[in-house]
Formats: C-alpha cells, structure tokens, sequence
C-alpha cells in the first residue's frame, strides 16, 4: 500500500485498519515545479495499491495530484510489480462524464484511458458522480459506497432513540434520487426529491421550482449528495426546507472540494450541519466550519475493498451490491 503526498493521512488510517505498513515512498518537487517519486524499497513481484485523491493540496492543484498519481503507477511498472491497482478515493475530472456540447472533451474517460497506458491493472474509487465512467476503463474498476458509514454515523449522533417519524431523506435535486434512496432504504425514513435547474447564466446559480416541502414540517431533514463544491445546490435546498418548516436541516456527502464561497454558504443558519468523509483532506475546511462539520473516515471500507481484492474476495458483498449504481 503507497501513497501519493495528496492525502496520506487517509492512506495511513487505511493502512492502520487493514494492519499493514505504508511503504516507503519518496516525493518531491523540483525547483522547476516538476513532481519525482521513487520507492525506497523493492517492489518487484508484488500486488501494489497506490492511493491518491485527485484533489487540490497543499497549495497544489488537481493536475498534480493525478499526474503524480501517473508517476507512482509508471515507478510501480517499471519496477516490475506483479499488479498495480490505482486506488482514487475522489476520481479526478469524474463530472466530465459527457459531452454537454460539441467541442467537448470527456475528461473522466481521459482519465481511465492515462491511468491504463500508465500501467494500472485495476481502477478503485469511492461514490462516483456517474457510474457509466467505470466503463470507459478496460479493466476492472471498483466503485465503493460511503452510505453505509455515513448512515451509521447519522444513526449514532441523530436517529438512535428517537421515532423516525420525525426524520426525512431529501433529495437535492433529480440527480440524487438514487442517492437519497438507498439513503433512505439503509435508515428506514420517508424520502422526498426536489427539483432544482441551472442557470444558463452561470451554472453556480440554481433556481427551484418548489415552492414548498411540507412533508418537511417539523421534521429533521438528511440533504444527502455525492459531491459539495459550491454549495449552492444545497442551500437552496436548505432555504426551501427551512421555510417549510423543517426543524433542522443535515447535509451529508461523501466528498468536499471546498472553495472560499463554499464555506460562506455552508455558513448559513438554514445549514445545521454537514456531515461528510475524509476521501479529501479535511483539515482546512475543520477550520472554516468548526462545529458546523463533522467527519466520518473512508478507510474502513477501502481497507476492506483492498483486502477482498488481494485475498480474490468479494466488493459487491460488502456494499449488498449498492455500489453498482
């Protein structure tokens, strides 16, 4: 198990649950911008998971974080390792998923097809935005669910005790609705969609054609999505419930890529809580939310994941075959 320099507090903790070492890789940057990565150790012969988030860190951007994940992969190949399975909790470009006009590139079957010529075997990730991006890989591609650990989070600190008449799944938008389903199914509430379309303007501005929920009267509402990066879809969501008459109003998600407007939407009152996993590094938006957020960690089921996969085991059993949509 390696890791990329995007996230290794995740690959740690995975590491941790699977009981295994990280191993020893070095990264660096050279003076010129350019990213090296070399393993320490050899490698040859061996099933190599290299872990790495496509995600802005540390002041670098996404590009670096998947082009290092290339160099890792390519070092892993020339190595001579026996498989190498590319392990990208967060799929880098996984909302380009099709052409919305001509002239379009599809950046998440660029992706998969950079990720094989590098030398990949095997393609995991966590909560797709579009599950047909695993078609466009040749070669087994995994796509684990974080509902099963956020519910049991939402369970633990919301639910248990209480009559769950008094909660409800929402979906944000008609995008989710398979989302807010299983959420819905695994925690045994009443689910609702909204409807929600972007402006042609600006597709950070979204307009709503409820007017109301009343379903949401008095109740504790779940927003459940895949991915917040603005926000915006879920405030508006949030506004909505809130004059409905919703008590409180709980989003949660499996990915945060948050940007500075992101935390002032998230800091509105119609926002009681959001509540979201480690797939990408926390620590900054802990800062900017305090209270307001609460983590939940992706390395129990990753680390299960890889130990399935390793042992020739079973991933769709332990999602009971929820992570195909």
């Amino acid at each position: 198990l390696a890791s990329g320099s995007a996230h290794p507090e995740l690959t740690q903790a995975t590491a941790d649950y699977m009981g295994v070492k990280v191993w020893d890789v070095v990264h660096r940057q050279h003076a010129d911008g350019e990213l090296y990565v070399h393993y320490k150790k050899t490698i040859r012969g061996k099933d190599v998971f290299i872990m790495q988030p496509h995600v802005a860190a540390d002041g670098r951007s996404p590009q670096d974080a998947i082009f290092e994940h290339y160099l890792l992969i390519d070092a892993a190949r020339r190595a001579s390792a026996n498989s190498i399975t590319a392990v990208a909790p967060l799929y880098g470009y996984g909302r380009s998923d099709r052409k919305v006009e001509g002239r379009e590139p599809i950046g998440a079957a660029l992706n998969s097809y950079l990720l094989e010529k590098a030398g990949v075997n095997r393609i995991v990730s966590v909560e797709l935005h579009s599950a047909q991006v695993q078609g466009a890989f040749p070669g087994p591609f995994d796509q684990l669910t974080a509902g099963p650990v956020l519910c049991e989070e939402l369970i633990k600190t919301h639910i248990q005790g209480k009559d769950l008449d008094k909660f409800l799944v929402v979906s944000p938008d008609l995008g989710g609705v398979k989302i807010a389903e299983r959420y819905a199914d695994e925690l045994q509430l009443p689910w609702v969609p909204m409807f929600k379309k972007r402006d042609p303007k600006g597709s950070d501005r979204v307009t709503r054609s409820n007017i109301t929920v009343p379903e949401a009267d008095g109740r504790i509402c779940f927003l459940p999505d895949d991915l917040i990066a603005t926000g915006g879809t879920l405030v508006s969501a949030a506004t909505i419930l809130k004059e409905s008459g919703a008590e409180k109003v709980i989003a949660v998600a499996t990915h945060g890529t948050f940007s500075d407007s992101t935390f002032t939407n998230l800091r509105q009152d119609v926002i009681d809580e959001v509540v979201i996993t480690d797939t990408v590094p926390m620590r900054y938006a802990q800062e900017r939310l305090d209270h307001k957020l609460r983590v939940v960690s992706v390395a129990p089921p990753i680390g299960q994941a890889i130990i399935e996969i390793a042992t020739g085991g079973s991933v769709s059993k332990l999602f009971g075959g929820h992570n195909h949509s």
